[in-house]
């Protein structure tokens, strides 16, 4: 109870505080205006004739303005010179405050307020831009006797007038250093009434930075608070004991929608639609809302250390504002803001005793808890005020709010990665005791693994010489059967008496057919092996082009003995610097083979041609003939195993038929491609691809 009454006492120490600086408020601002030389009007004259926007900025037309209370007095009655005497009162303010005849002002009616502002001689013919944030609560402004803006419908009852306002910005072309500004203000829905924020003038392009600066200082506060409130209700949803993530989200969210309805009013400026009447309520219902969500989120937080009668109190009367507010006219519920600021006290109260009572407590996340109230009861003090006129400070709730839920999001975070934390270290811990058990089946797994690896490979290889020992045998039984029948047919007429023994001619044909056999076999078994990856490569990183011209040089006297001529052709501009990883015994048997195939297929006296391109990173060989070609039809079966054309068949070319096939494995083994294209009576070019690499 002590604790309660400490804190009562600083709660009215606070309030009487914020009052008492009221006192002197107007007068000090107006001296400091005049001690740093900033023009400050009088008797409804601005001398701004030293101002240079360049140097000095954007000009604030405070001071005294000419008002005409109950009137509405156009520009062009004003040239006629026929007007009641003016008073001349302080802008910006509500003409609440104003007295004539002794009284107050009321706040229902209608004035017209008029300012003369001598500008430099050189700003004549300057752009000139003014900004109006806030008139209560209709407006029309005439500068130089032209209408630059207006709001609402200006009327001389409340039938007649319609409410609307959002910050706005005109700009127009001063012909003369004189500038005229008349505006007709009607209020007759709120407690406010006339210009109660600061009308500022400037460079077209200070106004417009200014309004830039304005907006994204405002979408900043805003959007942050609304994706954070966002993400906090959301996160309510999928775990929902957690209520203060979801209080804390409702009070982010709360704040960040009076942030739209405030300052440059953005709700309102991007959705015109929106009427006078709903954003006011929007901008009530969700400061009272954000307090009550606020103190649900610090009482869920330390349960323990609430008081109940001052909880039940705060959320009571703020429940109570929401509903009056969207139960009553404007008129109604804007008075109400003068007596808030005892309401206010309330939750200000409640909210130090809670925290306070929880650092003496030790409870975890307090101090962060002080420091968010301290920063943000001073804050929700000063916008009352200055919707009270007591002070001059606009908007500090969304700031304030936004630091102090800085701070809170800071400790969930924390709280969040604690509990994270804490799974973490279970889930080692469960992962400790799992492991003991699970690495004697991880190893024998990883054995099994290894070892069903191992009979994978030894399958693979094992089907690789089944599938090559099947082929070879295939083979052998069907390409040996032709020259074993012949010799077997030769034997067995000598025998007969057929064939005289010994007959030279039929021994000599014996012989071929046994050569043919063994040349065979030997093509099989080499074939058979590299099929089945047991034949090792030698490979070597050779120049391309050197290598290929030993090779020329080495078969050209050769092929010359049978009367055939060997070209060997580049490409012109061919670097001869690229290299190439081969194996230049088996490479050289490739080109060998297809040199001999060439000359199988060509009449002698004609010339084969070897030609090497280059291609990006590929080297491409070309053996070309000027033989009989092929059909079309044979190429797609060259190269398999003993298919042999129909030229050579016709010829009865002593081929195995598996030259091809062997040439298409070692150029395979390489990571080349081999391919034939092939003209009938033409010719054939013989072709294969291997990677190459410029050294």
């Amino acid at each position: 109870m002590r604790t309660l009454k400490i804190l009562g006492m600083i709660g009215i120490y606070i309030f009487l505080f914020a009052a008492q600086g009221r006192a002197s408020a107007a007068p000090l601002v107006h001296t400091m205006e005049q001690a740093r030389g900033t023009p400050y009007a009088d008797q409804g004259i601005l001398d701004a004739s030293q101002w240079d926007f360049e140097r000095d900025g954007i000009l604030k037309l405070d001071g005294q303005w000419r008002f005409y209370w109950n009137q509405l007095i156009d520009p062009n009655t004003f040239l006629q010179g026929k007007l009641p005497p003016p008073m001349h009162v302080e802008v910006p303010n509500s003409w609440t405050s104003y007295i004539k005849d002794g009284h107050l002002l009321s706040n229902k009616g209608y004035a017209t307020y008029r300012l003369k502002i001598r500008l430099p001689d050189h700003e004549a013919g300057q752009l000139k831009s003014i900004h109006v944030n806030d008139v209560a609560s209709a407006y029309k402004l005439w500068v130089n006797g032209k209408l630059l803006l207006s709001q609402g419908t200006v009327g001389r009852s409340y039938e007649e007038m319609v409410p609307h306002n959002y910050a706005q910005i005109g700009s127009f072309l001063p012909e003369q250093s004189d500038v005229d500004i008349v505006i007709q203000v009607s209020s007759f829905v709120q407690r406010k009434a006339g210009i109660w924020e600061h009308i500022e003038l400037g460079q077209a392009d200070q106004i417009a930075d200014q309004r830039v600066k304005r907006v994204a200082y405002e979408v900043f506060l805003a959007g942050t608070l609304l994706m954070i409130g966002l993400y906090h209700c959301l996160f309510y949803l999928q775990r929902r004991h957690t209520k203060t993530a979801l209080f804390y989200g409702l009070t982010c969210i709360a704040v960040g929608l009076r942030t739209l309805f405030l300052g440059q009013t953005l709700a309102v400026f991007f959705i015109p639609q929106i009427p006078w009447v709903a954003s006011v309520k929007v901008e009530y219902i969700t400061a009272y809302t954000a307090i009550l969500c606020f103190t649900f989120f610090i009482q869920i937080q330390f349960p323990h250390e609430r008081q109940r009668l001052l909880g039940h109190l705060t959320i009571g009367l703020h429940i109570t504002l929401i509903l009056v507010v969207l139960l009553t006219p404007a008129y109604v519920y804007t008075h109400i803001l003068s007596y808030y600021v005892w309401i206010v006290l309330v939750a200000f109260i409640n909210w130090l005793y809670i925290v306070i009572l929880a650092i003496w407590r030790r409870r975890e996340g307090a101090l962060f808890q002080l420091f968010s109230v301290i920063i943000l009861i001073p804050c929700i003090i000063l916008e009352i005020f200055y919707y009270t006129d007591l002070l001059g400070f606009a908007d500090m709730i969304s700031l304030g709010m936004f630091i102090s839920l800085t701070l809170q999001g800071m400790w969930l975070a924390r709280q969040f990665s604690k509990s994270y934390g804490q799974v973490q270290r279970l889930s080692q811990e469960l992962s400790r005791w799992n492991q003991t058990l699970e690495e004697g089946i991880q190893l024998r797994a990883a054995e099994l693994e290894q070892s069903n690896q191992e009979l994978l490979q030894v399958n693979q290889h094992l089907s690789q010489m089944e599938q090559s020992l099947r082929h070879l045998l295939s083979d052998i039984s069907h390409e040996l059967g032709t020259p074993l029948t012949s010799i077997q047919g030769y034997m067995k007429a000598m025998m007969d008496g057929v064939i005289a023994p010994g007959h030279p001619k039929y021994m000599r044909m014996i012989y071929e057919k046994t050569m043919v056999m063994d040349r065979l076999i030997g093509d099989l078994f080499e074939l058979s092996k590299l099929e089945a990856k047991q034949i090792a490569f030698d490979f070597q990183t050779v120049t391309a082009i050197p290598y290929l011209s030993k090779l020329y040089d080495k078969y050209k006297l050769d092929l010359a003995g049978y009367d055939y001529e060997l070209a060997f052709e580049l490409d012109a501009g061919l670097d001869e610097s690229y290299t190439v990883e081969l194996d230049p015994a088996r490479m050289e048997q490739v080109i060998v083979n297809l040199l001999n195939n060439a000359k199988h297929h060509t009449v002698p006296g004609r010339a084969i041609h070897i030609e090497v391109q280059m291609k990006k990173d590929e080297m491409t060989v070309h053996i070309l003939d000027h033989g009989s070609g092929m059909d079309e039809a044979e190429i797609p079966y060259l190269f398999d195993r003993f298919y042999r054309g129909k030229h050579s068949q016709r010829n009865k070319s002593k081929g195995s038929g598996l030259g091809l096939s062997i040439c298409k494995e070692i150029i395979t083994i390489h990571g080349g491609t081999i391919g034939i294209h092939s003209k009938l009576g033409e010719g054939s070019d013989v072709y294969f691809a291997i990677p190459v690499r410029r050294s």
